[in-house]
């Protein structure tokens, strides 16, 4: 069985874009149209949480979220965004 550590340790040696948005994964879906094969995942640090609100995404994903929600939030609202460069 992998622990979070392993995967954690996996993830921190290579370069990632990710993008996380404080919308849920379905909502997302519904309102940009996204394809099934989009990959957006639930994210939540509550392990009993059904349904997580927030969401993640990788690579060539991540930059098409973020370009399509753009728009939901205020120039001088950065809150609802995490913007990470990979390293």
């Amino acid at each position: 069985m992998i622990v979070i550590n392993q995967i954690s340790d996996a993830v921190s040696r290579r370069k990632l874009v990710c993008f996380i948005s404080d919308r849920d994964r379905n909502f997302l879906r519904a309102t940009l149209g996204l394809p099934m094969h989009f990959q957006a995942y639930p994210l939540t640090n509550e392990p009993e949480d059904r349904h997580p609100r927030y969401t993640i995404t990788f690579g060539q994903d991540a930059l098409l979220l973020e370009t399509l929600t753009w728009h939901w939030k205020p120039k001088d609202d950065e809150d609802g965004y995490v913007r990470t460069r990979g390293y």
